[in-house]
Order: structure tokens, then sequence, then C-alpha cells
């Protein structure tokens, strides 16, 4: 499991050295969740990027997309992603509204919050 933060000012300098990190600690069965800072699967230069440095390490981000939980919020900034050898079910997303927090007008949390099942 690798788990990464990347400041939104920092994510060319991250998708930069990416590959050689991502080379010299993956094993099989590798789940990097984390902050990535991105949106995917918009079609922005270093969502692209992202996406094919993970492709060629075979990984795939199991969170990019829209998400019915979310309803009109931001899409998810923060993503799991795996290799091919384990499988995962539907994300489980938390949204960054509650109805029990502020009676749903203000976020509990700036970050919406997922989940995967791994057998």
């Amino acid at each position: 499991m690798i788990g990464i933060v990347v400041r939104w000012n920092e994510i060319g300098r991250y998708l930069d050295h990416l590959p050689e990190a991502s080379d010299k600690n993956m094993a099989k069965r590798t789940i990097v969740a984390g902050d990535f800072n991105l949106r995917p699967p918009a079609a922005r230069c270093h969502v692209k990027r992202l996406k094919q440095i993970l492709s060629e390490r075979d990984l795939t981000i199991h969170t990019a997309g829209t998400h019915p939980e979310l309803a009109d919020e931001r899409p998810l900034i923060d993503h799991i992603a795996t290799t091919s050898d384990l499988t995962s079910g539907r994300p489980i997303i938390w949204p960054r509204r509650v109805p029990t927090f502020a009676n749903g007008a203000k976020e509990v949390s700036d970050h919406a919050g997922s989940a995967l099942d791994l057998p």
C-alpha cells in the first residue's frame, strides 16, 4: 500500500517523479491511495499524464469519474488505484455534506471520502 498527498501547486513535479518512485516501490498487489488533487477522467494534461503513468504500471484508478453519492458536489480529488491482480467492487463514497451537520448547508470537509472492498 502506497499512500500519497500531492499539493495542488506541485502536481507537475509529483508526476515528474512518479514513474521512478513507482518503479522502485511497487510490487504485485499494489494499492496507491490518497490525495491526488486531480479529477479523473477530466481531459486536462495532468490527468492524462497520471493515467498514462499508472496504466503503464498496471494500475487502474477505481474512484475516477462521477458518483451519484456526491450529487452536485465537486468530483473526487482523493483516489484509490490498484494493480489488476486486485479486484474491487464499486467504490464506497462519502459526500462532503451530510444532513446532520448544519442541515447539510456546510461541508464537513473539503474532501469527499472513498473506500474499496478488496477481497
